[in-house]
């Protein structure tokens, strides 16, 4: 019987600089899950530029759009690992790139998005802030869970004396607004946030703003390489983005 590398052979493509010799983490893993999912699929790796006239720094996101929508062959499929903290940019970038996101969803293109490991707060921890793409309509946003008790999957939540030190990321964009089709959802939540001791208070954020994630998958016990070693096993949100994004591109 032929080998799965002989009956698929990977087609890969790069956009942008590509330094073969200091890949990122990220990259890495992303391309790794891909191929492994969907070898039989063309892969485009996109390098974009840090730096825009306009806005300064550039997170990715817009200029990774503006060229998506330039092209007649973009990928009708993408994974992105990468998040900055809304609070971090400026609100007419947040709005710029949405407008981006939202010409390759019509053109009927899926930008599929990791939540975050931060939880629902800044980098620094200091406030509830969602991130961006994340907070964008326009984008698919999974989440992490783990295998909890009797099978039953719970999101991934930070616990010290377990081993674990990452929480999935989640929140409210306090730019962009919630979208129509979430609102009977983010209302049965609220309802339960808010009746629960210790929950965070309605006004610690935005909840009329877009709410993620909208999907989830196991984020625990992928195994991944990098540098020629072996990742622990626990990716979270950085292993269910591209392999959802891969089922996808086999649809």
């Amino acid at each position: 019987m032929a080998s799965q590398n002989e009956k698929h052979h990977a087609s890969i493509s790069v956009i942008g600089h590509n330094d073969v010799k200091h890949p990122t983490l990220e990259g890495e893993m992303d391309m790794e899950i891909l191929l492994g999912v969907t070898p039989e699929v063309p892969v485009v790796y996109y390098k974009t530029q840090q730096w825009n006239k306009t806005y300064g720094r550039d997170p990715y996101m817009l200029s990774y759009a503006v060229d998506a929508n330039n092209r007649t062959d973009a990928p009708l499929v993408s994974a992105v690992c990468y998040s900055v903290p809304e609070t971090h940019l400026p609100p007419g970038y947040v709005t710029r790139a949405n407008y981006e996101l939202a010409k390759l969803a019509l053109r009927g293109h899926t930008v599929v998005a990791a939540s975050g490991d931060n939880g629902s707060t800044d980098q620094n921890c200091t406030q509830h802030a969602a991130t961006f793409p994340q907070s964008s309509p326009y984008v698919l946003v999974v989440g992490a869970t783990v295998g909890g008790k009797d099978g039953v999957e719970v999101p991934v939540s930070s616990n010290p004396v377990s081993g674990q030190y990452w929480t999935t990321g989640a929140g409210f964009s306090a730019v962009l607004p919630q979208p129509w089709y979430q609102a009977s959802a983010v209302s049965q939540y609220l309802q339960e946030v808010n009746a629960t001791p210790g929950a965070p208070k309605p006004s610690d954020y935005t909840a009329g703003g877009r709410a993620y994630p909208d999907i989830t998958g196991i984020g625990e016990n992928v195994i991944s390489t990098y540098d020629g070693a072996i990742l622990p096993m626990g990716l979270g949100t950085s292993a269910t983005a591209p392999m959802y994004a891969s089922i996808l591109a086999k649809l």
